[in-house]
Parts: structure tokens; sequence; C-alpha cells
């Protein structure tokens, strides 16, 4: 009887908690991906100072293919900027 308890109701419990949490952080890395992708393709597409512009670009396209809030959308694109811009800076202070 015990035994039918595990298998019947802890054990889908246990295996839908851990399921759960691998299709969120699944997730959450493909939208990490596709933001540095949209910022790259921002950087590209649009004239240097631009700023404007390829923020509404990037968070448009990214808003288009995923459900994210304006806040954490905002905190990834800064964060992929930064992550593009801190190599260009690294290397000019070694030259």
């Amino acid at each position: 009887m015990i035994v039918n308890v595990i298998l019947g109701a802890i054990v889908p419990l246990i295996l839908l908690i851990v399921a759960g949490y691998l299709i969120k952080t699944f997730r959450n890395n493909e939208v990490i991906k596709w933001v540095g992708i949209a910022v790259k393709a921002a950087e590209q597409i649009f004239e240097h100072g631009m700023n404007t512009e390829k923020f509404t670009y990037v968070s448009e396209w990214i808003s288009k293919k995923f459900k994210i809030s304006e806040a954490d959308l905002k905190n990834l694109i800064e964060c992929a900027v930064y992550e593009i811009k801190t190599p260009a800076k690294n290397t000019e202070q070694k030259e």
C-alpha cells in the first residue's frame, strides 16, 4: 500500500518538479542566446549611435519570439551589449 502511494503520487510529483526546472532552464538559455544574436544583428544593421533604434529592434524581435517581462528583457539586452563591448575595451587598454 505504501509503495503504491509512493509510486502513484510522490514519484510523479518529483518528476514534474524536475521537468519544470529543466524546461525553465532550457528556455532561459534559449532567451539569452537569442538576445545575444539580436543585439549583434542590431549592431550590424544600425549605424553607430542609434541606440534607441537598436534597443527597439531587439526588444520587438525578442518579444515576438518569447514571452518575457520588459524589465528582464532590458537587463538581458544590457548584459549582451556589455559582453560585446567589454572585449573591445580590454583590447584598447593593452595597446
